[in-house]
């Protein structure tokens, strides 16, 4: 079972954002977080889906768990990266998370067309980081 893999081994995790602070503040609330995290980043949509399907200079990368993608992102918008997850078959199992900082339902409604297993608005501070990290580790032990 999926749950199961997750908890035998290391999770990996791709955190798709353009911003360097809020690369920050994810990767460090996961290192807070404790268990086990083996994080790559990644600044737009394009290396996203290199990451994910191990090509280029990501050919060394294990297979990605989890990917947390920012919407607003350059090259391949967030939306266009989870459309391309869903239809690979080789992707489909990804956990998909959202975190984003628009608060515009049209944005909300676009993402759930590719149905993520989460959808986070950027927290205002550390302790909604912790909050939601500890939120996207519990939906991520659930089996897809």
């Amino acid at each position: 079972m999926w749950y199961n893999k997750l908890m035998e081994k290391k999770s990996n995790l791709l955190i798709v954002e353009d911003s360097p602070m809020d690369m920050f503040l994810v990767r460090d609330a996961f290192t807070r977080a404790g268990a086990g995290w083996e994080i790559t980043g990644v600044n737009n949509g394009e290396k996203a889906m290199k990451a994910l399907l191990r090509q280029e200079e990501y050919s060394g990368l294990p297979p990605q768990d989890i990917v947390i993608i920012d919407l607003k992102i350059p090259r391949l918008s967030g939306f266009e990266v989870m459309e391309q997850i869903k239809t690979s078959g080789n992707l489909k199992n990804i956990v998909i998370i959202v975190l984003t900082s628009s608060l515009s339902e049209t944005d909300r409604n676009e993402s759930m067309k590719y149905s993520p297993d989460g959808y986070f608005v950027k927290p205002s501070d550390i302790n909604g980081y912790d909050e939601m990290i500890s939120q996207i580790i519990s939906i991520s032990k659930k089996p897809k």
